[in-house]
């Protein structure tokens, strides 16, 4: 039951989050400002993810 409410879970948070994705990037692509942020908030992700990457690698090297 454990592994199963776990699984449950995991895959509504997933489908959730996809969801999301998807109606904020058509109300984003609505609105008269969407552009721009849908360009910014692509290299802030980009960031974010090689920030989070460096971070890792750097504890996972100093033991």
């Amino acid at each position: 039951m454990l592994i199963g409410g776990f699984s449950l879970g995991l895959a509504s948070v997933l489908t959730s989050l996809g969801l999301a994705t998807i109606y904020g990037r058509q109300w984003l692509e609505k609105a008269p400002i969407g552009t721009g942020i849908m360009q910014r908030l692509s290299v802030v992700s980009a960031l974010v993810t090689v920030c989070v990457g460096l971070s890792l690698a750097t504890v996972a090297l100093m033991g």
